[in-house]
């Protein structure tokens, strides 16, 4: 076997199982492994100049361990970063853990001179063509100290799937030819060790997984026997939890002090999984943080909640989980970290604590021999919060969502009087600077989009509790997802807080409340559908109604020709539901997108606003496809005849994060005002219709790998690591610049802008909120885009400041910029100019297929999916 050495990161990604069980596995293979444990100073400082700012602390520090890692070992011939996307089937991982090797390849150099090095240059001549020798050069340069980094992807922690993965690492490692994966399958196939090779490799996992995983040992009992202790439950990230250096010595100063120290890392997994598993979340460290609260409370002294600041996750889970240790009667302090290099500022606090939790260990003692007074600490930690009258058929329902910008209100809207409820709604009202305030009450570090969106519910709520005159069942409709964005908290924490912060008010006057989240599986949609067919249209409510009833009954127990027709049944409704809005909102987006390039020609400042909303209200008004058709022709020409000039300008495409690209408020009118104002041209990058078909396309691939015939079959090939209809890249365009989904619209803004530089635009508007970790990772992308295709680039990050003065400075001067080059350029005559900008158009292109092909040379030849 090929000597190797290899080197691993052990901090962060490193405390999963899944990637102790990876670094074992390399050791049995005799690899020569050097791991990156410990977080030192030096690699703080590194992390701090190297990595992004966008970046939360813990993915900065990770970039330092592998620069420490290149600097102290020059010779590695490879690292192996693993990307984490979960490790059961009930919890999944945020955005920082989802392309861990991508991020070191951006901070340490760059994505295109890594692939032109991993490919021995083959692909050089091209890019000298069209990029230039020099800057071709220069791109090489900066990677050349990288070594060969392969990333294998966790999806569960399951013995075979372990299994596979490692194999396809080993074979990635001693770059196996693809042909080899038949040894796999045969060697399964013939229930035979197929040759001393594969027969090496899978004693080197056995080994590995039994070591990490089968014979794991738990310090519990160890850690709870001596009862005259102070016991202290620590909860958070393993990769704060046990970093001195991240967590500025939270634990080893308590365990210095003599102090039983349990985390979720000394329970047995069991007693987790049993309550984490059902908690209504989706993040592995809240729903495995919280089935330790629930394990620990009747235990311990006292809790310390930890995070990391800038961590929007963190922002949710660190208060939500210490409000839900408070509320049982326990003790419970919360720290969030940056990148401090030293305790010093924290050790007065952990002095406080400790003499607090010293008094709670002598009531605990006290209590023990007084059994008679004992009152045990209730471990129910229960998700409801109020005793909000429930819903009992006799109020008329009034329906409330959170302004999310004007298509997704137009669609809403048009779904609502299909079902012949639009006598129900209450429109939600323009985000403005109240609508933060609303929302900026809890979880202030959380992101922008969470401030407006719970801001926009608890304003429209408040208004309208002023304006009914009879009680009602009122209705919150709120999106969900299922991470890694933290999209998905936004319905839980609107759930707990809505009820808490206006149950006064609804039962004084009679009200009920209820909330479902959006999506034919979303929390008490059944419940939800049920109640307003009783008002709504019947007959187009009734079979989606029976098909979710149905489904939530066990639909594997009818018969597959009685299945297919409740789903076609099912489709059928919510198609004609549907259809009128989805027409509508696509018109919508074109009478956006006609805006956004007429704006920075009018003649007259304001009046492609006015036409543009005048358009919008008569949009509003039609409920026909003729009508919407009719609307949109007339707005076309409205807008087209608005007095415009003649001049060439620049042009960009706007990508980002989706509410804050496009809610006017969020972005402070960057999109809709400023650029314009400025003559730029916008277009749009991200729109609602994209979310909404990719969104579409993965429900289509979840029924299909869940269909009851097709599941064992998956199942079964699995075995023999052939893996079918597994999820897609939902943008092949964004790569070779990023391969991995983050989470949220980063990948897709990454895609949309590349294509649209391909196309010829003139740089790139990229608009995200304030440490919003999928834009951050794609901000990188960007700027490598930008550099290597010769574009300009503005990034902006959105928080809850109302200040916009340093905005207008930096779009100001991004718009000098792009017309100063424009103008550059026009001081040829108009034919040059259009063959110059035909030219440049087909050089981006070029590029592109050089770039791919580059990359697709390299995937060919891997293992790792």
């Amino acid at each position: 076997m090929k000597s190797l050495k290899a080197g691993m990161v052990m901090a962060f990604t490193g405390h999963y199982t899944s990637s102790k069980v990876i670094a074992k596995f390399i050791e049995n293979l005799h690899v020569e492994l050097v791991k990156s444990r410990a977080t030192t100073p030096e690699i703080v400082a590194a992390a701090s100049t190297l990595a992004s700012a966008d970046f939360c602390i813990p993915l900065r520090i990770y970039v330092g361990h592998i620069h420490q890692l290149i600097k102290n070992h020059p010779d590695l011939n490879l690292i192996i970063a693993p990307v984490i996307n979960s490790e059961n089937d009930w919890s999944v991982t945020c955005s920082k853990y989802r392309d861990v090797g991508g991020v070191a390849i951006r901070s340490l150099g760059s994505m295109i001179g890594y692939r032109m090095k991993e490919t021995q240059g083959r692909w050089r001549k091209g890019l000298d063509q069209y990029i230039g020798y020099e800057a071709a050069e220069n791109l090489l340069k900066k990677s050349y100290a990288l070594p060969r980094i392969l990333q294998p992807m966790v999806e569960s922690l399951d013995r075979q799937k372990m299994f596979n993965l490692c194999y396809n690492l080993y074979a990635d490692m001693f770059r196996l030819p693809k042909r080899n994966q038949w040894k796999f399958v045969f060697s399964n196939l013939s229930g035979n060790q197929y040759s001393h090779e594969m027969i090496q490799v899978k004693e080197a996992f056995s080994k590995a997984y039994e070591e990490v995983v089968e014979k794991k040992t738990y310090r519990l009992e160890q850690i709870l026997q001596d009862k005259e202790k102070i016991r202290l439950a620590i909860v958070g990230r393993n990769y704060l939890v046990h970093d001195s250096t991240l967590s500025a010595d939270l634990k080893n100063y308590f365990l210095k002090k003599g102090v039983a120290v349990l985390t979720a890392e000394d329970v047995p997994y069991e007693y987790i999984e049993e309550y984490g598993k059902n908690i209504d979340g989706f993040y592995d460290t809240h729903k495995i943080g919280q089935g330790f609260i629930h394990y620990a409370l009747d235990k311990v002294d006292g809790f310390i909640v930890v995070g990391s600041f800038g961590c929007h996750p963190d922002a949710f889970q660190v208060d939500y989980l210490a409000e839900l240790i408070r509320e049982k009667g326990v003790p419970c302090w919360t720290f969030k970290y940056d990148e401090q290099a030293g305790s010093a500022g924290f050790v007065t606090r952990y002095e406080t604590i400790y003499g607090f939790l010293q008094q709670r260990r002598d009531e605990r003692l006290h209590k023990e021999n007084i059994p008679v007074l004992t009152k045990k600490v209730s471990t129910e930690i229960s998700q409801e919060i109020s005793s909000i009258e429930e819903f009992d058929g006799t109020r008329k329902p009034l329906i409330i969502w959170p302004n999310m910008g004007a298509t997704l209100d137009i669609l809403l809207e048009e779904v609502c009087y299909q079902a012949g409820l639009a006598d129900y709604v209450y429109l939600p009202k323009p985000v403005s600077e109240e609508t933060i305030e609303f929302g900026n009450d809890k979880y202030n570090e959380s992101c922008s989009p969470f401030a407006c969106s719970i801001g926009s519910l608890k304003q429209n709520l408040t208004y309208a509790l002023k304006e009914l005159e009879e009680p009602r069942n009122i209705m919150l409709l709120m999106a969900r997802s299922h991470g890694p964005c933290t999209f998905g908290w936004y319905a839980i924490i609107a759930e707990k807080e809505m009820r808490r912060q206006f149950a006064d008010q609804l039962n004084q006057y009679g009200h009920t409340l209820q909330m479902s989240s959006m999506g034919i599986h979303g929390q008490n949609m059944l419940q939800f559908i049920k109640e307003l067919s009783v008002y709504g249209n019947q007959d187009r409510l009734k079979d989606i109604l029976f098909y979710i009833q149905e489904e939530a009954n066990g639909l594997n127990k009818l018969p597959i020709h009685r299945r297919a027709v409740l789903w076609l049944k099912f489709i059928s409704a919510v198609s004609k539901l549907v259809e009128r809005g989805w027409v509508k909102l696509l018109a919508a987006e074109e009478l956006k997108a006609k805006s956004l390039i007429v704006r920075a020609h009018e003649l007259k400042k304001g009046e492609t606003t006015r036409v543009y909303k005048e358009v919008l209200a008569l949009l509003r008004k039609a409920h026909t496809e003729q009508e919407v058709k009719q609307v949109l022709k007339e707005g076309l020409k409205r807008l087209d005849s608005i007095p415009q000039d003649s001049e060439v300008k620049p042009r960009v495409v706007m990508v980002g994060e989706i509410y804050v690209a496009l809610t006017s408020f969020a972005n402070r009118g960057t999109v809709e005002q400023l650029m314009g104002s400025h003559g730029i041209e916008v277009v749009e990058g991200i729109t609602l219709s994209q979310f909404i078909r990719h969104s579409l396309k993965e429900l289509k691939r979840k029924r299909k790998v869940s269909h009851p015939m097709i599941k064992p079959v998956l199942q079964m090939m699995e075995k023999y690591n052939i893996y079918l209809f597994k999820k897609d890249v939902r943008e092949p365009d964004a790569l070779p610049f990023i391969e991995h989904e983050v989470g949220g619209d980063g990948l897709p803004s990454v895609a949309h802008a590349r294509l649209a530089v391909e196309q010829g635009v003139d740089g790139i508007l990229h608009i995200y909120p304030f440490k919003c970790m999928p834009e951050g990772i794609a901000r990188d992308c960007m700027s490598e885009i930008c550099h290597l295709y010769g574009v300009r680039y503005l990034s902006l990050s959105f928080d809850k400041e109302m200040e916009i003065e340093r905005l207008k400075t930096e779009v100001s001067t991004f718009a000098t910029i792009l017309h100063t080059e424009l103008q550059n350029k026009l001081a040829k005559e108009n034919i040059q100019f259009n063959q110059e900008k035909e030219k440049e158009i087909k050089r981006r292109e070029q590029i592109g297929q050089i770039i791919f092909s580059m990359y697709d040379e390299e995937k060919k030849q891997s293992h790792l999916r």
